[in-house]
């Protein structure tokens, strides 16, 4: 961000630098839901679109992580034939 800051600083955005910044941001997103999370902000700055948008990618990261731990502890699971299974049930009515 700091580079695109200082190659906005020669473009003579003037005051509007950080406006136009955000825009531009928030324009080329990939992730459609911090778009709009972004958008429906009232009084949104560039250190707020910032922040939101880190905020919001971290916790799509964390939760994707949780996911495929949960995955991986699944897939880790014995996998019990129907004859197994009939067994063990009788095992632990008995």
């Amino acid at each position: 961000m700091a580079a695109l800051g200082n190659l906005a600083s020669r473009c003579g955005f003037d005051d509007k630098t950080n406006e136009i910044i955000c825009n531009q941001l928030i324009e080329h997103l990939t992730n459609s839901n911090i778009r709009r999370r972004l958008l429906l902000e009232p009084d949104l700055t560039l250190d707020k679109a910032v922040t939101n948008a880190t905020q919001v990618e971290s916790a799509v990261q964390a939760k994707t992580i949780d996911a495929d731990d949960s995955v991986s502890v699944q897939a880790g699971q014995p996998h019990l034939q129907p004859s197994q299974k009939k067994n063990e049930q009788y095992i632990s009515s008995n």
